[in-house]
């Protein structure tokens, strides 16, 4: 079984639960701005996550690539499932 480096058992946590943790709070962003807005933002910030994880210059700005794009998987996460059980 392959497990990673280290950096990856320290990254993909950070992702995993801020997407968790924004999962939670995206039910009320959808209610004050509705789905296409919630998709939007969501798809807005997790480009911008991504983008500074693809630029990045050290550790640090790479967690912060990942929290970022933990908000923004949080928020499509929520908005996407909703929209298959209602469709």
């Amino acid at each position: 079984m392959f497990v990673g480096s280290a950096a990856d058992l320290v990254l993909f946590p950070f992702l995993f639960s801020l997407s968790i943790a924004t999962s939670l709070a995206a039910g009320r962003v959808g209610d004050m701005i509705g789905r296409k807005g919630t998709l939007s933002v969501g798809a807005v910030v997790f480009t911008i996550g991504g983008a500074l994880q693809t630029l990045t210059v050290g550790f640090w700005s790479m967690i912060l690539g990942r929290v970022i794009s933990g908000f923004g998987v949080g928020l499509l996460s929520l908005v996407n499932k909703t929209n298959r059980l209602i469709s």
